[in-house]
């Protein structure tokens, strides 16, 4: 072994130097000893795996430092992540074939009781679960969403089964390259040339691996769940053997020849991780950042393209109108599978809805989008005062309204959680290179265009909810001269005056008025807000805060709340759930209850199983003001919790559904002296669904220096059903790289893990059953920082220890300065006092208690009644407890007699 000399003479000298120390002597023998020895494996589980797979031995003898011993599985170098003397868990090569497990410590090598199976890769229309995901970061693990402004690179695979080679390749890929110009025309027309989708096209059909009938499911409507991965990962290699870097594109269109035949086609989908090993096939493809991708049949209408791009776009960074469930373009704006379809009817004046009519998309996207100038864009908020005024609104063409005095949109605000805007379209005007909206619905109108009312709606949207966000405030057609959308309970009404003041483009007259008459009914005045968690599933409105009360881990953000979780909070003592509730619109709420829950352990999808910690009551919210509550929590030593809390939604308010947000950001150390430890984090995934389904897992947020492995690209769940499993997060290169001056890898990585589960349309539109698409079910992110691995040494300071005051000294080793230290006192009365301190330039630490000033939980100095110390015996410890350079540790307890 490198770094071991295990000759005779230097055993000898090496004893005989130690052998007077029994300390020494004795971490020596637990060094050496297995060296010496060697091990042996009694077990290892599972038996049977994939290439990427996490296998735990058991057994004794082993190296207690991982780099110690050397594991190969079928002859195959395998890596090991954590050890001890008496059991390894290894990852198992992507490249792993069926043989003996071998293990080698110092100068023995042994082999496992048994034979390590590969497992055949899953076939269509198997119930299986999933290979594992399984790879390493190498650039900033960014998330997908690919910004709405600038250039969104998109490669285009083109792919075909064996039994489905093209006859004419050359005409098949000229029919996509043509279908891909008219979605860049589209974006470039839409987005007044501030988007760019530059597409790349393989210069030809690459044959894979299996016949049609292994990626079909077994309607032949669609790309089975089982196969999506592979079909994702033979596409990215598609890409590479044609010389395209997957890392300098955002999108990914895995594009496969079935020679007319019609699939539903599958979409939202993202990865960091190409991989598919079937025994004899190996790809294994990692990029720098999230890649969004879609999966769909040569012969797609262009418009599916266009609708299965626009998932991947992001909100411009300035938008700030409502906070609805992710950043990107996540809904379709669909009547299928509606109960009342009426509920979509939005879908023929939007790319995401009826696509195949290549509608554009409405003003909301477009004021998402940051695609018109802010001048061209009106804004109106509704309130109970008497309100009436004219406008001339222009329908979007090929250049943007110059004209003053007229606007391409008006935005009404109610609250953030409901807004109306107000826009024209018009089909393309005679001789107009226009390629959207040419079958927008007219109605009875003879003109090209009309006015458009939608209300839009920001409330989190769960996969069983059936409505949609975007709707028409009117019937599903343009509105002409004369034409009214109202919302009689705001007293709001848009009436168009005139639709025909200018026809190229169209200008349309319209009036806004409200509150004309309007009684004192609350109805509607008011929206109960809690922010929704982002897509690093966090919110800012829940914290927690650990004694002493009041001094937070996290800075504060601009509206005073401290980030993140605020603390890492403390097991087996009180801790404060701190959340924030909002109240919008023009009128107050009184006696809102406010629920908090706890679900563990942390995980993707919710089957339901949270557990209520308590209600509180808050008296009064003003209108346009927040409150802040909390509730007190003891959690559970060892366990990571996600949060939530629920707002009952009263009678009278606008909407319910933005009442609610959830905390599933989780601050995770890796222990450091060399290259740090693997950081193993238990996952709850749970089937939000009442039937049996496939959830899909995607891991994504990896960085440079840094490896992840999680069990399985996807699980099979009985209705409301959960497991939970392990996601490892491996710190692959030395602590000073994470840290140095010269920092060459994050110092931290918010590694992403997220859930799925197929939505399959069932009714047709115009151009055939809609994608399938992956509804989120939800995720956490989980922060690995490696910390230096110290320990804490602690006395008391009997310079400071005089009268009724206490003092203490210690410090930490090796030295770290300006380390977070939390300080415990606990008297006779088994009270608990805190203090905080932080660390010198040479790692020191000093805190003194006041014994006459009872203990609070707080840390600040008291000025009011005091008491005479207790007599007997004082306990203290010291912790370091989530500094940003040290991991956590604890002290030796501190005995002090008064």
């Amino acid at each position: 072994m490198a770094g071991h000399n295990l000759s005779s003479e230097a055993l000898r000298d090496e004893i005989i130097k130690i052998g007077g120390e029994l300390s020494k002597l004795y971490e020596w023998l637990k060094t050496y000893v297995p060296l010496l020895t060697g091990p042996d494996i009694t077990s290892f589980t599972p038996y049977a795996g994939y290439g990427g797979s996490l296998i735990e031995i058991n057994g004794y003898g082993f190296a207690e430092k991982r780099e110690d011993n050397a594991v190969t599985i079928g002859g195959k170098p395998a890596r090991v992540i954590s050890a001890t003397d008496s059991q390894l868990r290894v990852i198992a090569p992507l490249d792993v074939v069926t043989g003996p497990i071998g293990l080698t410590v110092g100068l023995k090598t042994v082999s496992g009781p048994y034979l390590f199976t590969l497992l055949p890769y899953p076939k269509a229309g198997d119930e299986t679960d999933g290979p594992p995901i399984e790879f390493e970061g190498h650039g900033q693990g960014q998330a997908g969403d690919q910004p709405s402004t600038g250039k969104l690179r998109v490669a285009v695979a083109l792919v075909n089964p064996a039994d489905k080679v093209p006859a004419d390749p050359v005409g098949a890929r000229t029919a996509v390259v043509n279908a891909w110009n008219n979605v860049h025309t589209f974006y470039d027309q839409q987005s007044y040339t501030r988007l760019n989708v530059a597409v790349d096209v393989t210069p030809k059909w690459k044959t894979i691996t299996g016949n049609t009938s292994d990626y079909l499911n077994s309607a032949g409507d669609n790309i089975d769940g089982m196969q999506v991965a592979r079909l994702a990962a033979e596409c990215a290699q598609a890409c590479v053997d044609a010389g395209l870097k997957l890392d300098d594109y955002g999108m990914l269109a895995c594009v496969i020849f079935l020679d007319g035949h019609f699939i539903r086609a599958w979409g939202n989908l993202s990865t960091q991780l190409f991989s598919y090993n079937d025994g004899s096939t190996h790809i294994d493809i990692s990029t720098a950042n999230e890649i969004n991708y879609i999966e769909i049949q040569e012969s797609a209408n262009w418009g599916r393209f266009a609708h299965e791009t626009g998932h991947n776009i992001s909100a411009a960074p300035s938008f700030t109108q409502s906070d609805d469930e992710t950043a990107t373009l996540g809904e379709d704006v669909y009547s299928s599978d509606l109960v009342d379809p009426l509920a979509a009817s939005a879908q023929d004046f939007e790319i995401m809805g009826n696509h195949d009519q290549h509608p554009g998309f409405c003003a909301y996207h477009h004021d998402k989008l940051g695609w018109c100038d802010g001048t061209n864009i009106l804004d109106l908020q509704w309130d109970r005062n008497p309100f009436q005024q004219n406008y001339q609104l222009v329908a979007h063409g090929l250049t943007q309204n110059a004209a003053g005095g007229r606007y391409h949109m008006l935005r009404i605000r109610v609250s953030s959680g409901l807004f109306y805007y107000v826009e024209v379209r018009q089909r393309p005007p005679a001789a107009s290179g226009q390629v959207f909206d040419p079958n927008i619905p007219l109605g009875g109108s003879p003109r090209d265009g009309g006015v458009v009312v939608y209300k839009i709606l920001t409330d989190v949207n769960n996969t069983n909810q059936q409505w949609r966000y975007v709707t028409l405030l009117h019937d599903d057609q343009v509105l002409a001269t004369g034409g009214i959308a109202s919302d009689p309970a705001r007293a709001l009404t848009i009436t168009v005056l005139d639709d025909n003041v200018a026809s190229s483009p169209r200008v349309c007259s319209v009036r806004v008025e409200w509150a004309q008459a309007i009684s004192d009914d609350p109805s509607g005045a008011f929206d109960l807000r809690v922010d929704p968690w982002d897509s690093n599933y966090q919110t800012p409105d829940i914290w927690v805060d650990r004694m002493p009360f009041g001094s937070f881990d996290q800075p504060n953000d601009s509206q005073g709340r401290p980030q993140g979780n605020g603390d890492k909070p403390r097991p087996h003592e009180i801790n404060h759930l701190f959340g924030r509730v909002h109240c919008d619109g023009s009128a107050g709420a009184t006696n809102v209850r406010v629920t908090y829950y706890a679900v563990d352990p942390p995980g993707v999808g919710d089957n339901g199983n949270w557990t209520p910690l308590k209600t509180t009551v808050i008296p009064n919210i003003s209108a346009g003001a927040f409150v802040d509550t909390f509730v007190n929590w003891v959690p559970a030593i060892g366990q990571h919790t996600c949060l939530k809390l629920y707002a009952e939604q009263q009678l009278g308010e606008i909407t319910g559904g933005n009442n609610f947000a959830q905390e599933n950001v989780l601050d995770f150390e890796a222990p450091a002296s060399s290259v740090p430890d693997a950081v193993l984090l238990p996952v709850a995934v749970r089937n939000p669904k009442k039937d049996r389904r496939q959830i899909h897992i995607s891991l994504a947020g990896v960085p440079r220096g840094y490896r992840v492995q999680f069990p399985h690209q996807w699980v099979w769940l009985d209705g409301l059903e959960e497991k939970t499993f392990n996601l490892a997060v491996i710190p692959t290169v030395d602590y000073m790289m994470y840290v140095g001056k010269e920092r060459q890898v994050p110092r931290r990585a918010d590694v992403r893990i997220r859930g799925g589960v197929a939505y399959n349309y069932q009714i047709p539109l115009s151009g055939g059953v809609p994608p399938t698409r992956i509804s989120p079910i939800g995720g956490i992110t989980a922060r690995v920082s490696p910390k230096r691995r110290v320990e804490v040494m602690m006395e008391e300071d009997r310079e400071q220890s005089t009268g009724d005051t206490i003092g203490f000294i210690g410090h930490i080793a090796p030295s770290v300065p300006d380390q977070r230290i939390r300080v415990d006192l606990t008297d006779p009365a088994h009270r608990l006092r805190v203090a905080l301190a932080k660390t010198d330039a040479s790692g020191i630490f000093r805190v003194s208690f006041d014994l006459t000033q009872p203990p609070d939980g707080s840390a600040a100095r008291k000025v009011g009644a005091k008491e005479k110390p207790f007599p007997g015996q004082y306990l203290c410890v010291a912790s370091v407890l989530n500094s940003p350079d040290a991991a956590e540790a604890t002290s030796n307890t501190v005995v002090v007699m008064r």
